[in-house]
C-alpha cells in the first residue's frame, strides 16, 4: 500500500528538479542572449566612472542633515563591505577630494548627480532589455538615471538616521550575536535594493513576485560573492601586485564592479525567466509577445 505514495514523491522529487534544471537553463541562455558579460562590463566601467561622483554627493546630500564627520564614517564603514577589494584605496582618493574641493553650490550638485547617473542610465537601458520593456526617451531614460541617484541618497540618509536604533537598549539583546544580526540586516536591505531596481526601472509593469526572486537570487549571490573574493584575494593564490605594481588594488576594483554587474544582471534574467514560465499573464509586452517564443523571434 505504501508503493503508491512513494511512486507519487519519486515523481514530485523528478518534477521539481525537472523545474530547477529548465529554468537554470532558461537563465544562462537568456544571459547569453542578450550579452550578459559584454553588458556587466559596461555596467563596471560606467559604475567607476559614477563611483567617486555618488560618493561625493551622499556625503553633501547627508551632512546637510548629520554631521560631516559621522557621515564620512558610516559611509566608509559600508564601503568596506561592500567592496572588499578597494575600499581603502576609495576612501583616500575622496578624502583628497574633499581637503582639495570648496563649497559644493546647486551647480555643483546637479554635475555629481549628472556623473553619478551614468550607471543607473546604463542600467535601465540593459534591464528593459532583459525584461523585454519599451524603449524610453533618452530624456526620460536620463531624468529616471538621476531620480534613482537622489533616490538612493534619501535611503543613505535614512540608514543613517536609523542606525541610531542599534544603540537603543533593548531586553535580551545580549543574548544576540550582533554580527551576525548585522548581517542579516545587510542580506535583507540588499534583496529590498535589488528588488526596487528591477520593479522599477524596467519600462513595463513587472510580477511583484518575479522582481522579489530575481532580487533575492542576486542578494544572496553578491553576499556569498563578497566573502569568497576577498578571501581569494588574501588567500595567496593570487598577487596582482606582482604584474600590476601599485595599480593592483585598482584592478581588483574593476575585477570586482564586472562581477557585481555580471550578478545584478544574473538576477534580472532569473526574475523575468520565472515570469516567463510560471506568471506570464503578469507580462504586458508592447508588441504582444509572452517570451515563450523567444527564439523563434531571434532567428526571424
Amino acid at each position: 500500500m505504501d508503493t503508491q505514495p512513494d511512486s507519487m514523491n519519486k515523481r514530485n522529487i523528478s518534477k521539481f528538479f525537472r523545474a530547477v534544471y529548465v529554468v537554470i537553463r532558461e537563465t544562462m541562455e537568456s544571459f547569453g542572449l542578450h550579452e550578459g558579460p559584454t553588458r556587466a562590463a559596461g555596467l563596471a566601467f560606467r559604475g567607476l566612472l559614477s563611483l567617486f561622483p555618488l560618493i561625493l554627493f551622499l556625503i553633501y546630500i547627508a551632512s546637510q542633515f548629520l554631521d560631516s564627520a559621522e557621515t564620512q564614517q558610516v559611509l566608509y564603514t559600508y564601503l568596506e563591505q561592500v567592496i572588499p577589494t578597494a575600499a581603502g584605496l576609495v576612501e583616500g582618493i575622496v578624502d583628497q577630494t574633499l581637503e582639495k574641493r570648496g563649497p559644493i553650490g546647486w551647480i555643483g550638485t546637479l554635475g555629481l548627480i549628472a556623473s553619478a547617473s551614468s550607471l543607473f542610465y546604463a542600467l535601465v537601458i540593459s534591464l528593459n532589455v532583459i525584461w523585454n520593456g519599451r524603449r524610453r526617451p533618452v530624456w526620460r531614460r536620463t531624468a529616471l538615471a538621476a531620480v534613482s541617484v537622489v533616490g538612493i541618497a534619501v535611503l543613505f540618509v535614512l540608514s543613517i538616521a536609523l542606525s541610531a536604533l542599534a544603540t537603543i537598549e533593548i531586553p535580551g539583546r545580549e543574548l544576540l550575536d550582533q554580527t551576525w544580526v548585522n548581517r542579516l540586516i545587510s542580506i535583507v536591505v540588499t534583496i529590498l535594493l535589488f528588488t526596487f531596481v528591477f520593479y522599477w526601472l524596467p519600462n513595463r509593469r513587472v510580477s511583484k513576485k518575479a522582481a522579489l526572486s530575481g532580487g533575492t537570487l542576486a542578494a544572496l549571490l553578491w553576499e556569498a560573492a563578497k566573502s569568497v573574493f576577498a578571501w581569494y584575494l588574501t588567500s595567496g593564490l593570487t598577487n596582482y601586485g606582482l604584474v600590476y605594481g601599485s595599480l593592483a588594488s585598482l584592478v581588483a576594483l574593476m575585477i570586482w564592479a564586472f562581477l557585481t554587474g555580471e550578478i545584478v544582471l544574473l538576477g534580472a534574467e532569473f526574475g523575468s525567466t520565472l515570469e516567463k514560465i510560471y506568471w506570464p499573464d503578469s507580462r504586458l509586452e508592447p508588441d504582444g509577445w509572452n517570451g515563450i517564443n523567444r527564439n523563434a523571434e531571434v532567428k526571424r
